[in-house]
């Protein structure tokens, strides 16, 4: 897993030492439940009904959700907003703490729209 990390992760991965201090793999339910769940999504049909304001963020680098679901996402649900982290990898929210912090910060802080 530690040789595989920045393949897996992308991106910039900082002191990967913080992030995987004793690296082991997951466990057999953990591995099947991670499998099951790339079966499919089946909530798609519902984000054109999301009526809240949404803060979407990606790694533009991240290997295991393509920056694609965020575009698609973006597109789905109507008035969403969507930050793309450069050099971010699936663990952008640990290599890029202050932007993503500030951005959090930011949107939560915005008065928000009545809803339709």
């Amino acid at each position: 897993m530690e040789q595989d990390f920045r393949t897996l992760y992308g991106g910039l991965i900082g002191g990967k030492d913080e992030h995987i201090p004793r690296p082991k793999p997951p466990s057999l339910r953990g591995y099947l439940y991670q499998l099951l769940g790339m079966l499919g999504w089946k909530s798609v049909p519902a984000l054109p009904f999301i009526k809240t304001e949404t803060l979407l963020m990606m790694g533009q680098e991240d290997a295991i959700v393509p920056p694609l679901d965020g575009d698609m996402l973006k597109v789905l649900i109507p008035g969403s907003r969507l930050e793309m982290f450069e050099e971010g990898g699936h663990l952008f929210m640990l290599t890029h703490k202050d932007r993503t912090a500030a951005l959090l910060r930011e949107f939560l802080s915005e008065p928000q729209a009545e809803a339709a």
